[in-house]
Protein backbone atom coordinates (compact mmCIF):
# COMPACT_ATOMS: atom_id res chain seq x y z
CA UNK A 1 0.00 0.00 0.00
CA UNK A 2 1.26 3.38 -0.89
CA UNK A 3 -0.34 6.50 0.95
CA UNK A 4 -0.74 9.35 -1.32
CA UNK A 5 -0.51 11.40 1.50
CA UNK A 6 2.84 9.92 2.12
CA UNK A 7 3.76 10.90 -1.69
CA UNK A 8 6.21 14.10 -2.04
CA UNK A 9 4.68 17.32 -2.71
CA UNK A 10 3.76 18.13 -6.39
CA UNK A 11 3.60 14.40 -7.98
CA UNK A 12 0.19 13.72 -7.28
CA UNK A 13 -2.21 14.90 -10.48
CA UNK A 14 -5.45 16.33 -9.62
CA UNK A 15 -9.15 15.42 -11.50
CA UNK A 16 -8.48 16.15 -14.98
CA UNK A 17 -10.82 15.15 -18.11
CA UNK A 18 -8.37 14.98 -20.77
CA UNK A 19 -5.63 12.92 -18.26
CA UNK A 20 -5.79 9.94 -16.81
CA UNK A 21 -2.70 9.93 -14.96
CA UNK A 22 -2.35 9.65 -11.48
CA UNK A 23 1.43 10.50 -10.89
CA UNK A 24 4.70 10.38 -12.86
CA UNK A 25 7.11 8.66 -10.97
CA UNK A 26 11.11 9.91 -11.69
CA UNK A 27 13.54 7.17 -12.00
CA UNK A 28 16.61 9.52 -10.16
CA UNK A 29 19.55 6.83 -9.61
CA UNK A 30 22.07 8.22 -6.40
CA UNK A 31 24.57 10.85 -7.45
CA UNK A 32 28.41 10.23 -6.68
CA UNK A 33 29.42 12.77 -3.66
CA UNK A 34 32.39 15.15 -4.62
CA UNK A 35 35.80 13.55 -4.89
CA UNK A 36 37.92 15.06 -1.52
CA UNK A 37 41.17 16.09 -2.95
CA UNK A 38 44.59 15.10 -1.92
CA UNK A 39 45.66 17.60 0.58
CA UNK A 40 42.46 16.21 2.57
CA UNK A 41 43.38 12.62 1.85
CA UNK A 42 43.60 11.69 5.81
CA UNK A 43 41.77 14.75 7.09
CA UNK A 44 38.04 13.83 6.11
CA UNK A 45 36.56 10.08 7.05
CA UNK A 46 35.77 8.66 3.71
CA UNK A 47 32.73 7.23 4.90
CA UNK A 48 31.05 10.02 6.50
CA UNK A 49 32.04 12.08 3.18
CA UNK A 50 29.92 9.61 1.15
CA UNK A 51 26.96 9.88 2.98
CA UNK A 52 24.20 12.61 2.77
CA UNK A 53 23.38 14.16 6.01
CA UNK A 54 22.75 17.45 7.12
CA UNK A 55 25.57 18.98 7.49
CA UNK A 56 29.65 17.89 6.16
CA UNK A 57 31.81 15.70 8.00
CA UNK A 58 34.11 16.89 10.25
CA UNK A 59 38.02 18.10 9.39
CA UNK A 60 40.33 16.47 11.62
CA UNK A 61 41.70 17.91 14.27
CA UNK A 62 44.81 20.14 12.79
CA UNK A 63 47.25 19.63 15.65
CA UNK A 64 46.61 16.03 15.64
CA UNK A 65 47.09 15.54 12.00
CA UNK A 66 50.79 17.41 11.89
CA UNK A 67 51.38 15.78 14.98
CA UNK A 68 51.01 12.22 14.04
CA UNK A 69 52.84 13.35 10.90
CA UNK A 70 56.01 14.51 12.77
CA UNK A 71 56.23 12.04 14.88
CA UNK A 72 58.72 9.66 13.22
CA UNK A 73 61.13 13.21 12.50
CA UNK A 74 60.91 13.55 16.34
CA UNK A 75 63.94 15.88 17.23
CA UNK A 76 63.96 17.59 13.42
CA UNK A 77 63.71 21.28 13.07
CA UNK A 78 60.28 22.10 11.72
CA UNK A 79 59.37 25.54 10.66
CA UNK A 80 56.30 26.63 12.32
CA UNK A 81 55.02 29.09 9.41
CA UNK A 82 55.78 26.24 7.35
CA UNK A 83 52.71 24.43 9.50
CA UNK A 84 50.56 27.60 9.69
CA UNK A 85 51.01 27.95 5.68
CA UNK A 86 49.98 24.17 5.14
CA UNK A 87 46.74 24.65 7.85
CA UNK A 88 45.60 27.71 6.07
CA UNK A 89 45.42 25.66 2.87
CA UNK A 90 43.83 22.65 4.15
CA UNK A 91 41.32 24.92 5.72
CA UNK A 92 40.64 26.23 2.14
CA UNK A 93 40.36 23.34 0.19
CA UNK A 94 37.70 22.11 3.20
CA UNK A 95 35.60 24.98 3.13
CA UNK A 96 35.53 24.60 -0.99
CA UNK A 97 35.07 21.14 -0.54
CA UNK A 98 32.19 21.17 1.90
CA UNK A 99 30.85 23.70 -0.26
CA UNK A 100 30.02 22.04 -2.89
CA UNK A 101 29.29 18.61 -0.56
CA UNK A 102 26.30 20.11 0.82
CA UNK A 103 24.85 21.10 -2.33
CA UNK A 104 24.87 17.34 -3.47
CA UNK A 105 24.17 16.26 0.27
CA UNK A 106 20.63 18.61 -0.49
CA UNK A 107 19.61 17.62 -3.87
CA UNK A 108 20.68 13.48 -2.19
CA UNK A 109 18.78 14.18 0.80
CA UNK A 110 15.46 15.51 -1.36
CA UNK A 111 15.29 12.66 -3.59
CA UNK A 112 15.35 9.95 -0.86
CA UNK A 113 11.70 9.85 -0.96
CA UNK A 114 11.09 9.82 -4.63
CA UNK A 115 13.61 7.11 -4.78
CA UNK A 116 11.74 5.11 -2.03
CA UNK A 117 8.14 5.97 -4.05
CA UNK A 118 10.14 5.11 -7.00
CA UNK A 119 11.20 1.89 -5.87
CA UNK A 120 7.93 0.84 -3.79
CA UNK A 121 6.05 1.47 -7.13
CA UNK A 122 8.52 -0.46 -9.68
CA UNK A 123 8.18 -3.96 -7.59
CA UNK A 124 3.99 -3.20 -7.68
CA UNK A 125 4.58 -3.03 -11.65
CA UNK A 126 7.17 -5.92 -11.61
CA UNK A 127 4.49 -7.63 -9.31
CA UNK A 128 1.56 -7.29 -11.73
CA UNK A 129 3.87 -7.86 -14.66
CA UNK A 130 4.49 -11.05 -13.67
CA UNK A 131 1.74 -12.43 -11.71
CA UNK A 132 -1.86 -10.24 -13.27
CA UNK A 133 -3.51 -13.48 -13.47
CA UNK A 134 -3.65 -12.69 -9.34
CA UNK A 135 -3.27 -9.60 -8.46
CA UNK A 136 -4.37 -6.36 -9.23
CA UNK A 137 -3.83 -2.88 -8.69
CA UNK A 138 -6.57 0.05 -7.49
CA UNK A 139 -6.77 3.31 -6.20
CA UNK A 140 -8.90 3.48 -3.43
CA UNK A 141 -10.61 6.27 -1.47
CA UNK A 142 -13.05 6.29 1.51
CA UNK A 143 -11.18 4.71 4.42
CA UNK A 144 -13.61 3.61 6.99
CA UNK A 145 -12.82 2.39 10.80
CA UNK A 146 -15.19 0.62 12.64
CA UNK A 147 -13.56 -0.33 16.09
CA UNK A 148 -14.41 -3.00 18.23
CA UNK A 149 -13.12 -4.42 21.50
CA UNK A 150 -11.90 -7.61 19.66
CA UNK A 151 -8.81 -6.89 17.00
CA UNK A 152 -10.53 -9.10 14.88
CA UNK A 153 -13.03 -7.42 14.77
CA UNK A 154 -12.73 -4.32 13.69
CA UNK A 155 -12.69 -2.37 10.14
CA UNK A 156 -10.00 -0.47 8.43
CA UNK A 157 -10.80 -0.63 4.64
CA UNK A 158 -11.41 1.71 1.92
CA UNK A 159 -15.12 1.43 0.39
CA UNK A 160 -14.56 2.71 -3.47
CA UNK A 161 -11.65 1.63 -5.70
CA UNK A 162 -11.18 2.20 -9.22
CA UNK A 163 -8.60 0.07 -10.92
CA UNK A 164 -5.36 1.44 -12.28
CA UNK A 165 -2.07 0.77 -14.22
CA UNK A 166 1.49 1.09 -13.67
CA UNK A 167 3.79 1.05 -16.80
CA UNK A 168 7.19 1.70 -16.96
CA UNK A 169 9.25 3.25 -19.54
CA UNK A 170 12.04 1.08 -21.30
CA UNK A 171 14.32 4.50 -21.55
CA UNK A 172 13.86 6.66 -18.35
CA UNK A 173 12.67 3.48 -15.99
CA UNK A 174 9.87 6.48 -15.06
CA UNK A 175 7.05 4.59 -13.61
CA UNK A 176 3.49 6.16 -14.67
CA UNK A 177 0.35 5.79 -12.64
CA UNK A 178 -2.47 6.02 -14.75
CA UNK A 179 -6.44 5.14 -14.27
CA UNK A 180 -7.76 2.45 -16.88
CA UNK A 181 -9.41 4.19 -19.58
CA UNK A 182 -13.37 2.54 -19.72
CA UNK A 183 -13.00 1.76 -16.46
CA UNK A 184 -15.34 2.89 -13.90
CA UNK A 185 -15.62 2.57 -9.59
CA UNK A 186 -16.86 0.19 -7.68
CA UNK A 187 -18.54 0.85 -3.99
CA UNK A 188 -16.76 -2.27 -1.84
CA UNK A 189 -18.82 -1.80 1.24
CA UNK A 190 -21.36 -4.79 0.57
CA UNK A 191 -17.87 -7.36 0.94
CA UNK A 192 -17.25 -6.56 4.27
CA UNK A 193 -20.30 -5.13 6.13
CA UNK A 194 -23.82 -6.25 7.39
CA UNK A 195 -26.49 -5.40 9.07
CA UNK A 196 -24.77 -6.77 12.31
CA UNK A 197 -22.68 -3.74 11.82
CA UNK A 198 -25.70 -1.62 11.56
CA UNK A 199 -25.29 -1.36 7.55
CA UNK A 200 -28.10 -0.84 5.31
CA UNK A 201 -28.04 0.13 1.47
CA UNK A 202 -31.55 1.28 1.56
CA UNK A 203 -30.41 4.72 0.96
CA UNK A 204 -26.95 4.00 -0.94
CA UNK A 205 -28.59 3.79 -4.47
CA UNK A 206 -27.31 7.27 -5.67
CA UNK A 207 -23.82 7.11 -4.71
CA UNK A 208 -23.22 3.55 -5.88
CA UNK A 209 -24.74 4.95 -9.72
CA UNK A 210 -22.08 8.18 -8.92
CA UNK A 211 -19.37 5.90 -8.30
CA UNK A 212 -20.24 3.49 -11.15
CA UNK A 213 -19.80 6.38 -14.09
CA UNK A 214 -17.31 5.95 -16.15
CA UNK A 215 -16.48 9.65 -15.75
CA UNK A 216 -15.97 9.14 -11.62
CA UNK A 217 -12.32 10.14 -10.95
CA UNK A 218 -11.43 9.10 -7.22
CA UNK A 219 -9.40 12.43 -6.76
CA UNK A 220 -12.14 14.69 -7.94
CA UNK A 221 -14.20 16.90 -5.44
CA UNK A 222 -17.42 14.81 -6.95
CA UNK A 223 -15.19 11.90 -5.21
CA UNK A 224 -14.92 13.12 -2.27
CA UNK A 225 -18.40 14.51 -2.15
CA UNK A 226 -20.13 10.93 -2.79
CA UNK A 227 -17.86 9.64 -0.10
CA UNK A 228 -19.31 12.13 2.54
CA UNK A 229 -22.56 11.25 1.28
CA UNK A 230 -21.99 7.71 2.43
CA UNK A 231 -21.35 8.56 5.43
CA UNK A 232 -24.38 10.14 6.02
CA UNK A 233 -26.38 7.30 4.51
CA UNK A 234 -24.72 3.94 5.45
CA UNK A 235 -25.78 3.21 8.68
CA UNK A 236 -28.91 4.53 8.19
CA UNK A 237 -29.77 8.51 8.62
CA UNK A 238 -29.73 9.03 12.08
CA UNK A 239 -26.41 7.37 12.58
CA UNK A 240 -23.81 9.64 10.13
CA UNK A 241 -20.19 8.95 10.70
CA UNK A 242 -17.76 12.35 10.85
CA UNK A 243 -15.91 12.39 7.50
CA UNK A 244 -12.35 13.55 7.06
CA UNK A 245 -11.70 15.19 3.45
CA UNK A 246 -8.15 15.54 4.05
CA UNK A 247 -5.53 12.81 2.60
CA UNK A 248 -4.61 11.79 6.37
CA UNK A 249 -4.91 8.11 7.24
CA UNK A 250 -5.47 7.68 11.14
CA UNK A 251 -4.44 4.47 12.86
CA UNK A 252 -7.25 2.61 14.36
CA UNK A 253 -5.30 1.46 17.49
CA UNK A 254 -5.21 4.40 18.84
CA UNK A 255 -9.36 5.31 19.76
CA UNK A 256 -10.20 1.61 19.37
CA UNK A 257 -13.63 2.04 19.80
CA UNK A 258 -14.12 4.81 17.29
CA UNK A 259 -16.20 5.43 13.42
CA UNK A 260 -14.67 7.53 11.30
CA UNK A 261 -14.69 7.87 7.36
CA UNK A 262 -11.66 9.28 5.69
CA UNK A 263 -10.84 9.94 2.39
CA UNK A 264 -7.04 8.85 2.47
CA UNK A 265 -6.41 8.19 -1.01
CA UNK A 266 -3.88 5.17 -1.57
CA UNK A 267 -2.73 3.06 -4.17
CA UNK A 268 -3.11 -0.98 -3.38
CA UNK A 269 -1.42 -3.92 -4.34
CA UNK A 270 -3.96 -6.68 -3.40
CA UNK A 271 -5.15 -10.24 -5.21
CA UNK A 272 -8.25 -10.50 -7.01
CA UNK A 273 -11.09 -11.07 -5.25
CA UNK A 274 -14.82 -12.53 -6.03
CA UNK A 275 -16.04 -8.65 -6.30
CA UNK A 276 -13.48 -7.46 -8.80
CA UNK A 277 -14.49 -10.84 -11.22
CA UNK A 278 -17.79 -9.36 -10.81
CA UNK A 279 -17.11 -5.88 -11.81
CA UNK A 280 -16.14 -7.31 -14.99
CA UNK A 281 -18.93 -8.89 -15.52
CA UNK A 282 -21.17 -5.73 -14.06
CA UNK A 283 -19.10 -3.55 -16.86
CA UNK A 284 -20.02 -6.08 -19.64
CA UNK A 285 -23.94 -6.14 -18.75
CA UNK A 286 -23.43 -1.86 -18.66
CA UNK A 287 -22.13 -2.10 -22.47
CA UNK A 288 -24.83 -4.84 -23.42
CA UNK A 289 -27.67 -2.35 -22.11
CA UNK A 290 -26.47 0.23 -24.50
CA UNK A 291 -29.16 0.51 -28.10
CA UNK A 292 -28.64 -1.91 -30.62
CA UNK A 293 -25.86 -3.85 -28.67
CA UNK A 294 -24.93 -7.52 -29.67
CA UNK A 295 -24.34 -9.88 -27.22
CA UNK A 296 -20.64 -11.84 -28.63
CA UNK A 297 -20.70 -15.03 -28.86
CA UNK A 298 -18.66 -15.68 -26.15
CA UNK A 299 -20.64 -14.48 -23.75
CA UNK A 300 -23.88 -16.23 -25.25
CA UNK A 301 -21.67 -19.56 -25.32
CA UNK A 302 -21.71 -19.27 -21.19
CA UNK A 303 -25.52 -19.13 -20.97
CA UNK A 304 -26.73 -21.60 -24.30
CA UNK A 305 -25.50 -24.51 -25.75
CA UNK A 306 -24.90 -23.39 -29.41
CA UNK A 307 -24.80 -25.96 -32.07
CA UNK A 308 -21.71 -25.18 -34.52
CA UNK A 309 -24.47 -23.86 -37.19
CA UNK A 310 -25.73 -21.40 -34.26
CA UNK A 311 -22.21 -20.29 -33.59
CA UNK A 312 -21.19 -19.56 -37.20
CA UNK A 313 -24.49 -17.84 -37.82
CA UNK A 314 -24.24 -16.03 -34.39
CA UNK A 315 -24.34 -12.24 -35.26
CA UNK A 316 -24.85 -12.35 -39.16
CA UNK A 317 -27.63 -11.04 -40.68
CA UNK A 318 -26.01 -12.98 -43.98
CA UNK A 319 -26.62 -16.43 -42.42
CA UNK A 320 -23.35 -18.59 -41.95
CA UNK A 321 -19.95 -16.81 -41.96
CA UNK A 322 -17.76 -18.95 -44.53
CA UNK A 323 -14.80 -20.85 -43.82
CA UNK A 324 -11.99 -19.35 -42.45
CA UNK A 325 -9.48 -20.77 -44.63
CA UNK A 326 -10.25 -20.97 -48.49
CA UNK A 327 -10.15 -24.89 -50.57
CA UNK A 328 -6.42 -25.06 -51.04
CA UNK A 329 -4.68 -23.01 -47.73
CA UNK A 330 -0.66 -22.69 -47.73
CA UNK A 331 0.87 -23.88 -45.06
CA UNK A 332 4.54 -22.94 -45.22
CA UNK A 333 5.54 -25.64 -43.07
CA UNK A 334 5.61 -29.23 -42.02
CA UNK A 335 1.91 -30.33 -40.05
CA UNK A 336 0.96 -32.89 -38.62
CA UNK A 337 -2.46 -35.37 -38.50
CA UNK A 338 -3.28 -33.69 -35.52
CA UNK A 339 -2.34 -30.35 -36.45
CA UNK A 340 -4.33 -30.48 -39.74
CA UNK A 341 -7.73 -32.00 -37.49
CA UNK A 342 -7.56 -28.60 -35.92
CA UNK A 343 -7.02 -26.31 -38.98
CA UNK A 344 -9.84 -28.78 -40.21
CA UNK A 345 -12.31 -28.31 -37.49
CA UNK A 346 -11.49 -24.31 -37.67
CA UNK A 347 -12.85 -24.61 -41.37
CA UNK A 348 -16.65 -25.35 -39.86
CA UNK A 349 -16.52 -23.60 -36.42
CA UNK A 350 -16.03 -20.20 -35.07
CA UNK A 351 -13.59 -21.51 -32.60
CA UNK A 352 -10.98 -24.52 -31.69
CA UNK A 353 -9.67 -24.80 -28.42
CA UNK A 354 -6.24 -26.46 -28.64
CA UNK A 355 -4.73 -27.82 -24.83
CA UNK A 356 -1.35 -29.46 -24.48
CA UNK A 357 1.85 -29.20 -22.56
CA UNK A 358 4.66 -27.55 -23.95
CA UNK A 359 6.57 -28.58 -27.02
CA UNK A 360 3.52 -30.75 -28.64
CA UNK A 361 3.24 -28.12 -31.61
CA UNK A 362 0.31 -25.27 -30.47
CA UNK A 363 3.03 -22.38 -31.66
CA UNK A 364 3.79 -24.52 -34.66
CA UNK A 365 -0.40 -24.90 -35.75
CA UNK A 366 -0.56 -20.77 -34.91
CA UNK A 367 2.21 -20.15 -37.00
CA UNK A 368 0.51 -22.54 -39.86
CA UNK A 369 -2.99 -20.73 -39.08
CA UNK A 370 -1.59 -17.05 -39.57
CA UNK A 371 0.44 -17.73 -42.64
CA UNK A 372 -2.24 -19.58 -44.51
CA UNK A 373 -5.28 -16.77 -43.21
CA UNK A 374 -2.58 -13.53 -44.34
CA UNK A 375 -2.06 -15.79 -47.49
CA UNK A 376 -5.84 -15.70 -48.13
CA UNK A 377 -6.21 -11.88 -47.97
CA UNK A 378 -7.52 -11.94 -44.30
CA UNK A 379 -6.11 -9.69 -41.05
CA UNK A 380 -5.03 -11.38 -38.14
CA UNK A 381 -4.80 -10.44 -34.48
CA UNK A 382 -3.23 -12.57 -32.03
CA UNK A 383 -3.06 -12.06 -28.38
CA UNK A 384 -1.70 -13.15 -25.10
CA UNK A 385 -1.32 -12.78 -21.71
CA UNK A 386 2.56 -13.20 -21.78
CA UNK A 387 4.40 -10.94 -23.87
CA UNK A 388 6.89 -13.84 -24.78
CA UNK A 389 4.45 -15.94 -25.98
CA UNK A 390 4.24 -13.29 -28.97
CA UNK A 391 7.97 -13.07 -29.42
CA UNK A 392 8.42 -16.83 -29.40
CA UNK A 393 5.31 -16.93 -32.07
CA UNK A 394 6.38 -14.71 -34.40
CA UNK A 395 9.88 -15.89 -34.24
CA UNK A 396 8.47 -19.22 -36.17
CA UNK A 397 6.95 -17.18 -38.54
CA UNK A 398 8.59 -17.45 -42.16
CA UNK A 399 11.12 -14.43 -42.57
CA UNK A 400 8.62 -12.56 -45.50
CA UNK A 401 5.86 -12.55 -42.92
CA UNK A 402 7.81 -11.26 -39.59
CA UNK A 403 7.87 -7.99 -41.55
CA UNK A 404 4.13 -7.68 -42.59
CA UNK A 405 3.89 -8.00 -38.79
CA UNK A 406 2.89 -5.29 -36.16
CA UNK A 407 4.07 -6.58 -32.31
CA UNK A 408 2.91 -4.50 -29.24
CA UNK A 409 4.28 -6.52 -26.23
CA UNK A 410 4.52 -5.12 -23.15
CA UNK A 411 5.83 -1.95 -21.92
CA UNK A 412 8.56 -4.08 -19.50
CA UNK A 413 9.51 -6.20 -22.31
CA UNK A 414 10.30 -3.47 -25.15
CA UNK A 415 6.80 -2.79 -26.04
CA UNK A 416 7.67 0.49 -27.57
CA UNK A 417 10.81 -0.45 -29.24
CA UNK A 418 8.93 -3.42 -30.99
CA UNK A 419 5.77 -1.74 -32.28
CA UNK A 420 8.44 1.17 -33.49
CA UNK A 421 10.12 -1.45 -35.63
CA UNK A 422 7.09 -3.18 -37.26
CA UNK A 423 6.02 0.33 -37.99
CA UNK A 424 8.64 0.85 -39.78
CA UNK A 425 9.54 -2.55 -41.40
CA UNK A 426 5.81 -1.92 -42.83
CA UNK A 427 6.13 1.58 -44.02
CA UNK A 428 9.42 0.56 -45.91
CA UNK A 429 7.78 -2.82 -47.13
CA UNK A 430 5.31 -0.51 -48.59
CA UNK A 431 7.33 1.95 -50.15
CA UNK A 432 9.62 -0.21 -51.90
CA UNK A 433 6.93 -3.17 -52.90
CA UNK A 434 5.23 -2.76 -56.93
CA UNK A 435 2.06 -4.02 -56.69
CA UNK A 436 2.04 -5.32 -60.49
CA UNK A 437 5.06 -6.89 -60.63
CA UNK A 438 4.13 -8.52 -57.16
CA UNK A 439 0.95 -9.21 -58.65
CA UNK A 440 2.80 -11.19 -61.43
CA UNK A 441 4.65 -13.03 -59.02
CA UNK A 442 1.63 -14.19 -57.21
CA UNK A 443 0.08 -15.44 -60.35
CA UNK A 444 3.33 -17.36 -61.41
CA UNK A 445 3.66 -19.12 -58.15
CA UNK A 446 0.09 -19.76 -58.22
CA UNK A 447 1.12 -21.53 -61.67
CA UNK A 448 3.86 -23.09 -60.23
CA UNK A 449 1.71 -24.09 -57.47
CA UNK A 450 -0.91 -26.00 -59.42
CA UNK A 451 1.84 -27.58 -61.70
CA UNK A 452 3.36 -28.88 -58.43
CA UNK A 453 0.07 -30.24 -56.78
CA UNK A 454 -0.76 -32.01 -60.01
CA UNK A 455 2.72 -33.98 -60.16
CA UNK A 456 2.27 -34.54 -56.97
CA UNK A 457 -0.88 -36.08 -57.20
CA UNK A 458 -0.06 -38.17 -59.99
CA UNK A 459 2.87 -39.49 -57.94
CA UNK A 460 0.41 -40.08 -55.25
CA UNK A 461 -1.49 -42.40 -57.88
CA UNK A 462 1.50 -44.05 -59.25
CA UNK A 463 2.33 -44.96 -55.79
CA UNK A 464 -0.57 -46.01 -54.68
CA UNK A 465 -0.64 -48.96 -57.44
CA UNK A 466 2.96 -49.76 -56.89
CA UNK A 467 1.69 -50.39 -53.19
CA UNK A 468 -1.04 -52.05 -54.89
CA UNK A 469 0.90 -54.21 -56.61
CA UNK A 470 2.49 -55.75 -53.46
CA UNK A 471 -0.86 -57.01 -53.11
CA UNK A 472 -1.99 -58.67 -55.75
CA UNK A 473 -2.18 -62.77 -55.53
CA UNK A 474 -0.83 -63.57 -58.94
CA UNK A 475 -1.58 -67.44 -60.49
CA UNK A 476 1.39 -69.93 -60.92
CA UNK A 477 3.89 -68.68 -62.92
CA UNK A 478 6.19 -71.56 -62.47
CA UNK A 479 5.74 -74.68 -60.04
CA UNK A 480 5.16 -73.98 -56.42
CA UNK A 481 5.77 -70.04 -57.53
CA UNK A 482 2.11 -68.36 -56.47
CA UNK A 483 0.44 -65.57 -54.37
CA UNK A 484 2.11 -61.51 -53.50
CA UNK A 485 5.42 -60.78 -55.18
CA UNK A 486 7.21 -60.91 -51.47
CA UNK A 487 5.82 -64.51 -51.32
CA UNK A 488 7.13 -65.48 -54.59
CA UNK A 489 10.64 -63.74 -53.64
CA UNK A 490 10.62 -65.61 -50.59
CA UNK A 491 10.42 -68.78 -52.10
CA UNK A 492 13.01 -68.27 -54.73
CA UNK A 493 14.95 -67.72 -52.28
CA UNK A 494 14.29 -71.00 -50.07
CA UNK A 495 15.38 -72.93 -52.96
CA UNK A 496 18.56 -70.90 -53.96
CA UNK A 497 20.97 -74.15 -52.22
CA UNK A 498 19.64 -76.21 -55.04
CA UNK A 499 21.01 -74.05 -57.52
CA UNK A 500 24.18 -73.54 -55.86
CA UNK A 501 26.17 -75.21 -58.91
CA UNK A 502 25.01 -72.80 -61.44
CA UNK A 503 27.94 -70.44 -61.89
CA UNK A 504 27.28 -66.20 -61.74
CA UNK A 505 26.45 -65.16 -64.53
CA UNK A 506 28.26 -62.74 -65.84
CA UNK A 507 27.46 -58.90 -66.08
CA UNK A 508 27.63 -58.68 -70.02
CA UNK A 509 27.33 -62.17 -71.43
CA UNK A 510 27.89 -63.21 -74.88
CA UNK A 511 25.76 -63.97 -77.50
CA UNK A 512 26.56 -67.48 -77.61
CA UNK A 513 26.77 -70.25 -75.07
CA UNK A 514 30.64 -70.74 -74.08
CA UNK A 515 30.45 -74.40 -75.34
CA UNK A 516 29.11 -75.39 -78.23
CA UNK A 517 26.54 -78.85 -79.03
CA UNK A 518 28.79 -81.33 -79.91
CA UNK A 519 31.25 -79.47 -76.53
CA UNK A 520 28.09 -80.06 -75.01
CA UNK A 521 27.08 -83.48 -75.76
CA UNK A 522 30.69 -84.76 -75.33
CA UNK A 523 30.77 -83.07 -71.83
CA UNK A 524 27.20 -84.97 -70.66
CA UNK A 525 28.27 -88.27 -72.15
CA UNK A 526 31.72 -88.07 -70.01
CA UNK A 527 30.35 -87.22 -66.68
CA UNK A 528 27.50 -89.85 -67.62
CA UNK A 529 30.14 -92.51 -67.98
CA UNK A 530 32.84 -91.54 -65.32
CA UNK A 531 30.76 -89.44 -62.65
CA UNK A 532 31.17 -85.59 -61.76
CA UNK A 533 34.71 -86.68 -60.11
CA UNK A 534 36.12 -85.85 -63.58
CA UNK A 535 35.08 -82.26 -63.32
CA UNK A 536 37.27 -79.25 -62.71
CA UNK A 537 37.36 -78.86 -58.51
CA UNK A 538 36.57 -75.69 -58.22
CA UNK A 539 32.77 -76.72 -59.24
CA UNK A 540 31.39 -77.41 -56.14
CA UNK A 541 28.34 -79.37 -56.56
CA UNK A 542 27.16 -80.85 -59.71
CA UNK A 543 23.39 -82.29 -60.15
CA UNK A 544 23.06 -85.95 -61.07
CA UNK A 545 23.06 -86.34 -64.90
CA UNK A 546 19.94 -88.63 -65.08
CA UNK A 547 17.78 -84.89 -63.46
CA UNK A 548 18.84 -82.87 -66.53
CA UNK A 549 16.97 -82.79 -69.74
CA UNK A 550 18.08 -84.35 -72.42
CA UNK A 551 19.01 -81.87 -75.34
CA UNK A 552 16.04 -82.96 -77.81
CA UNK A 553 13.28 -81.34 -74.82
CA UNK A 554 15.94 -78.41 -74.27
CA UNK A 555 15.58 -78.20 -77.96
CA UNK A 556 11.87 -78.42 -78.44
CA UNK A 557 11.31 -75.95 -75.23
CA UNK A 558 13.79 -73.47 -76.97
CA UNK A 559 11.44 -73.89 -80.33
CA UNK A 560 8.31 -73.36 -77.57
CA UNK A 561 9.57 -69.92 -76.74
CA UNK A 562 10.57 -68.55 -79.81
CA UNK A 563 7.16 -69.45 -81.68
CA UNK A 564 5.53 -67.87 -78.61
CA UNK A 565 7.32 -64.49 -79.22
CA UNK A 566 6.49 -64.43 -82.70
CA UNK A 567 2.82 -64.74 -81.92
CA UNK A 568 2.72 -62.84 -78.89
CA UNK A 569 5.41 -59.97 -79.77
CA UNK A 570 8.05 -58.25 -77.38
CA UNK A 571 6.31 -57.81 -74.40
CA UNK A 572 7.74 -57.55 -70.44
CA UNK A 573 8.19 -60.82 -68.20
CA UNK A 574 8.80 -61.71 -64.78
CA UNK A 575 11.68 -63.44 -63.73
CA UNK A 576 11.83 -64.25 -59.95
CA UNK A 577 12.43 -62.00 -57.36
CA UNK A 578 11.77 -58.51 -59.22
CA UNK A 579 9.91 -56.78 -62.27
CA UNK A 580 12.31 -56.15 -65.37
CA UNK A 581 11.75 -55.39 -68.76
CA UNK A 582 12.64 -57.16 -72.12
CA UNK A 583 15.04 -54.10 -72.44
CA UNK A 584 16.65 -55.11 -69.33
CA UNK A 585 16.02 -51.59 -67.34
CA UNK A 586 14.77 -52.33 -63.83
CA UNK A 587 11.24 -50.84 -62.66
CA UNK A 588 10.05 -50.38 -59.64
Amino acid sequence: MVWLADVPEGLVRRAKDADSRIMVVKHRPPLEAPRLPAILQGRVSVETAATAAAEPPELLDDASVVSEQTDPFAGQDVDPKALEIGSSEVRKAYESWASRWKRWAQEELAAVPHRRLHQQLYRIAKKVQQDGDSFETVLAVGLLQVGAERTSARVRRHIVTVPVTLTVDPNSVNVTVSLVPGQSGRLEDTEFLSESDGYTSELLGVVRSEVEEVAFHPLSDRASEAVRSWSQRAFGVERTLSFDSGSGHPDITVDPQARSLHHAPALILREHGQRSVLGFFESIARVLKRPGAQAPLGLAQLLYDLEPEQRTAWGSSNGPVPPALGPEPLFPMVTNAAQLDVLERLQHDTSVVVQGPPGTGKTHTISNLIAALLADGKRVLVTSEKGQALKVLIDQLPPNLRSMCVLQRDQWQGGSSDLRQSLGALAHLSATTNPERLQQRIETQQSQRHQLMAEQAKLREHLRAVREAEWYEHPEIAPGYRGRLDEIVQAAERGTADYQWLPPLPPQPGQLPPLDTEEAQRLWLLVTEHGPEILDARIQYCPDPSTLPNPEDVADRIRDIEAAKEVLGPKPVTPLGGVRNVGGEPEP
